[in-house]
């Protein structure tokens, strides 16, 4: 069973994994809005917009139940699928080199890192558009170019429920 963290430490793991091997040079990925200074240029900083959110016409309860008949107890077993978005900025003080950086990064979801994230339980939902992103400084322009990328996931959740073992009516 993955929780929510599992699967965006496991999207993050990836990723970083991914912007360590180009050709370039390695560029760090930074989980933003930590409260941490910023690292030198260039990095990528990501941030998880939506958590978690249902899909829609998936039942609650997937799973079949299991008895324990020596111990009382049911364990039921509830799995949907969910999505989550996480939104990506590569940040630098060059236009050309975000932009490469961001098209690398968008090749990852759309092509390269899809094996990566199925061996992981993800699959890629939606990868939106490359965006302009800049952001003035006093009196020069940090470059900034991002996009968001929509997973999905499977979540399973277990609960323990004691069994009645007799009941007696009366009249």
């Amino acid at each position: 069973m993955s929780t929510i963290d599992d699967y965006q430490a496991g999207l993050a793991g990836a990723v970083s994994t991914y912007l360590s091997s180009l050709d370039e040079s390695p560029v760090p990925l930074v989980l933003m809005n930590q409260g941490n200074p910023k690292p030198s240029y260039p990095f990528v900083g990501y941030t998880f917009t939506t958590r978690m959110q249902p899909e829609p016409g998936q039942e609650i309860k997937t799973g079949a139940d299991v008895v324990i008949e020596e111990e009382n107890w049911v364990r039921q077993t509830f799995t949907n699928h969910f999505s989550m978005v996480a939104s990506f900025t590569v940040y630098t003080d060059d236009e050309v080199e975000s932009n490469n950086i961001a098209e690398a990064l968008y090749n990852f979801f759309d092509i390269f890192g899809r094996s990566n994230l199925k061996v992981l339980n993800m699959v890629i939902k939606n990868i939106g558009p490359i965006q302009n992103r800049d952001s003035l400084i006093v009196d020069d322009y940090e470059r900034r170019v991002g996009f968001d990328v929509t997973v999905r996931a499977i979540r399973e959740v277990t609960q323990d429920i004691e069994t009645i073992e007799t009941v007696e009516f009366t009249e």
